[in-house]
């Protein structure tokens, strides 16, 4: 997978001003597993789903930190390679609008 990302990014006629990458992450053919790297690969979008709920007392937005990088849009998500650990993963991604 990472060659071929390489590869793609390389080739500049391909796919003009867009660059891919890439988060990989094990499930260890364990279901529970799957779904605590499911979880911590959404995390950070958890957040950033509905803004009006992240308030301060004062009505206003939390203050952003300086060093937080802006999330990158998720544009798709391979699933495992046992079904049942896929489709676990699949309707949890959903929960956060992160459909495959």
């Amino acid at each position: 997978m990472l060659y071929a990302i390489d590869r793609i990014n390389k080739d500049r006629t391909l796919l003009p001003r867009i660059r891919l990458g890439c988060h990989i992450l094990d499930t260890c053919l364990r279901d529970t597993y799957a779904l605590e790297q499911s979880l911590e690969f959404i995390r950070p979008y958890m957040s950033s789903l509905d803004n009006d709920v992240q308030l301060c007392a004062d009505g206003r937005p939390p203050p952003t930190d300086a060093t937080q990088q802006p999330l990158k849009p998720i544009a798709g998500v391979i699933g495992a390679s046992a079904s049942v650990v896929s489709v676990m993963v699949a309707n949890m991604l959903q929960l956060f609008k992160v459909t495959p």
